[in-house]
């Protein structure tokens, strides 16, 4: 038998309507329930502890503490969320049966009713996530504001620390120099004496020294003025000096018997004086003797082997054949051999000069010239001051010459004159075509 539809079937529309709002309202106030519940269960920073004085006193949570409530605040938050869907859940599946009940009777008012039904759970559900999200981030400010405050003191009481320390180590740095102060005072005495007799002893080999000095700047002078004159030193020193000996005693060290500085003192100021007597003579004949023979060209413009090829005087010319005079000798040697001065003095002239090539011209005291041609090389400039022995060319072949040689010329006072019969005729004798083999 078939059923109709009839209007008395409102009755049960009006009990399903009646149903729905109270499982709303119901799911709200377990929400609700939950966050109250949550709010008082202590979610907070700050605790009430009592005083001694019968009030209140609030006290800051430790670490542990706050992660502890952080940690029952995530497990009462993961089941909020469980019951919220569990209870959508539940919401969802009524709202399915009842649209089924519905659909067929009063389709279009039912769902007027639902879609405002659904927009009510709606905005209650963003106020209850609004009221969450608020709570959580007035919950995280809290956290942030007790993690300052513990880093603050934290701060506080580790500069309280580096305080004390930095007293500790000025008090014990305070307390080594008061020491080493007293240890100075004790040895003052002392090392004052001490300083005073050790400050005439270094004066004295000081001087001791300089006049030691002296002697082998002699001596040093001496042996290269006879190398520049091409007197070797095996030759130099081959003087008989007769027999001589004894025990050797260095200046700089006290003589026998002087265990005091005082004693040390005497001993070397009377060397002292001894040896300036002894050096007198010695600096006489430099003065006398030595010094003037550095001040003359006598020395060879070439300290290498080589060999006299054209003398001074009257000739005939290498290349016309024709007679000729000549001013200076010719010296044969190596390509690049080196060229030094004779004698200390000042160039005059550095440059190209036609027949004779780069030629370098010296001027010397008391009238003295030298001259230096068919160079291959100038090592020096007009107006540079030259001394006995310095290098200032090489041997070559400018200008107009047959072969590899130096032209050496001597004057005095502006006239030309035989440089092997002025001075050191003995070393010019040595490097004669005849008495030389030149390889």
């Amino acid at each position: 038998m078939t059923t109709r539809f009839k209007p008395v079937l409102l009755s049960d529309n009006t009990t399903a309507r009646r149903r729905w709002p109270f499982l709303v309202v119901s799911v709200a106030a377990l929400i609700a329930a939950s966050l109250g519940l949550m709010y008082q269960s202590g979610f907070r920073l700050v605790r009430i502890e009592p005083s001694s004085a019968g009030g209140a006193t609030p006290a800051l949570f430790t670490r542990s503490e706050v992660e502890r409530i952080e940690s029952q605040y995530q497990e009462r938050l993961e089941s909020l969320r469980t019951q919220v869907r569990n209870e959508r859940e539940k919401m969802r599946e009524t709202k399915r049966e009842l649209s089924n009940e519905l659909a067929s009777i009063l389709r279009t008012d039912t769902q007027r009713r639902l879609e405002a039904l659904a927009s009510d759970s709606a905005a209650r559900e963003h106020a209850l996530r609004a009221e969450f999200n608020q709570g959580e981030r007035t919950l995280r400010a809290q956290h942030q504001k007790a993690e300052q405050q513990l880093r603050n003191e934290h701060q506080r009481s580790e500069r309280g620390l580096q305080a004390q320390l930095q007293a500790l180590r000025l008090e014990r740095d305070r307390l080594a120099q008061q020491r080493d102060q007293q240890a100075a005072l004790a040895k003052k005495e002392q090392t004052r004496i001490e300083q005073h007799y050790k400050g005439q002893l270094t004066e004295l080999q000081r001087k001791l020294a300089g006049t030691v000095d002296r002697i082998a700047q002699i001596e040093t002078a001496q042996l290269s003025l006879m190398r520049s004159l091409g007197v070797k030193s095996s030759d130099a020193g081959s003087r008989a000096r007769g027999g001589q000996g004894g025990i050797f005693q260095p200046l700089d060290r006290p003589r026998p018997g002087s265990d005091s500085f005082e004693s040390a003192t005497t001993s070397l100021r009377e060397d002292l004086r001894l040896l300036d007597r002894g050096i007198a003579p010695i600096e006489k004949v430099w003065r006398d003797a030595l010094l003037p023979l550095t001040q003359r060209p006598v020395a060879l413009p070439i300290q290498e082997p080589f060999y006299i090829s054209s003398h001074f005087g009257l000739r005939q010319d290498p290349l016309t054949r024709r007679a000729s005079r000549h001013d200076g000798v010719d010296l044969v040697a190596k390509h690049g051999t080196p060229v030094v001065a004779t004698a200390s003095g000042r160039v005059i002239r550095a440059a190209y000069s036609g027949a004779l090539g780069q030629l370098i011209e010296i001027e010397h005291p008391n009238g003295y010239v030298t001259r230096y041609a068919h160079l291959s090389q100038m090592q020096v400039k007009a107006g540079q001051t030259v001394a006995l022995g310095q290098t200032i060319g090489r041997v070559g072949r400018t200008g107009r010459a047959t072969g590899v040689h130096l032209h050496f010329e001597l004057l005095q006072n502006g006239q030309p004159i035989d440089p092997t019969r002025a001075f050191s005729q003995p070393l010019w004798a040595r490097h004669d075509r005849e008495s030389f083999s030149y390889r």
